[in-house]
């Protein structure tokens, strides 16, 4: 399957969450779980609604496809509403990249995407500049 997700936005506690769908299956992985609240066909940058419809349910969504095999899903609820759709994604075969694919044993380097990635968690003065060094190499 062509299908690549990428999380465009953090994955932190949050209102809102934005995945990116990319490859020649995007479309028909898309249209396979999000059925829309309009009959309006989906064209470049355009925005319509609808429902993410799984076997957990049904999630509110919106849709942008911002060109010919890329759209963008707006969805609420965060980390754990886009966290869904990865999964149901990744049950079709897709391949999941970006920031939710940082891994701790990527080589030189890791340790400042590491620490980028756990910079939405800082809850103080002092542990946003520790990651912001470390995020700047500073222990690479």
């Amino acid at each position: 399957m062509d299908l690549q997700v990428t999380r465009l936005t953090s994955g932190a506690p949050s209102a809102i969450a934005v995945l990116q769908l990319d490859g020649s299956d995007a479309q028909n992985a898309l249209m396979q779980f999000w059925k829309p609240a309009s009959s309006q066909p989906l064209r470049p940058d355009a925005i319509r609604f609808g429902l993410w419809e799984d076997h957990l349910g049904a999630e509110e969504i919106v849709v942008c496809q911002t060109s010919a095999n890329r759209f963008e899903v707006h969805c609420h609820g965060g980390s754990i509403a886009a966290d869904r759709i990865i999964r149901t994604l990744e049950s079709l075969g897709a391949i999941v990249s970006g920031d939710s694919a940082v891994r701790e044993d990527q080589g030189p380097g890791a340790t400042a995407a590491l620490a980028w990635k756990r910079l939405p968690w800082a809850n103080s003065a002092s542990a946003t500049k520790l990651l912001l060094d470390q995020a700047q190499g500073a222990l690479d």
